[in-house]
């Protein structure tokens, strides 16, 4: 296959079978009806829009974007979307479906290449992360600090105020309200 991005070929069963290719919108209509319920959550907490329309959204504004297959069905789909009001930064996602629980080794082994490869085009990664998600993937903050992000604690965010953890790259401080864009987003000065 000439467009896969990067595969698994582990001699752990846990690791065959694994693609990143180019996200299409067939990957996206496959992923939408199937997604992970904490991931779902998440999504209409820090957006206010219903989770289909904030995937939906985040995968059209994002210029990169990934889908992971298993076995030739779509996964999980990830991706950045760059802020214009911030040169050089943007906010990273991955959202799946039940079956990326079982990818744990895969998404261990490929996460990183893909943090490295966004974080050279904007320098600066940010996201916001559920308490909850965080409680059914503990291994997830792990996982975020081999990327180079790293959880700020909690605080309220998005249009109703949703408790969440800001995720960002090293050497930024997220700071108070500015116009322009989602609050969760604000960077003010480097650390």
């Amino acid at each position: 296959m000439s467009d896969v991005i990067a595969e698994c070929r582990g001699v752990h069963a846990g690791m065959r079978g694994y693609r990143v290719v180019p996200a299409r919108r067939c990957h996206l209509r496959e992923v939408l009806p199937r997604l992970r319920k904490t991931d779902a959550s998440e999504m209409e907490q820090a957006s206010g829009r219903a989770a289909q329309a904030a995937a939906a959204r985040a995968f059209a504004l994002s210029p990169v974007r990934w889908a992971m297959l298993h076995d030739g069905r779509c996964i999980a789909l990830g991706g950045a979307r760059p802020y214009a009001q911030f040169p050089g930064v943007a906010a990273v996602w991955l959202y799946g479906t039940p079956a990326l629980d079982r990818a744990g080794r895969a998404l261990a082994r490929l996460a990183p290449l893909f943090a490295a490869r966004l974080r050279a085009v904007w320098p600066v990664l940010v996201n916001v992360l559920s308490p909850a998600q965080l409680a059914a993937y503990p291994a997830m903050e792990r996982w975020l600090a081999r990327c180079g992000l790293f959880l700020a604690p909690v605080r309220p965010v998005g249009a109703e105020g949703a408790l969440m953890h800001p995720c960002m790259t090293g050497g930024v401080t997220p700071c108070a309200e500015i116009s322009g864009g989602p609050s969760w987003a604000r960077l003010c000065r480097r650390a």
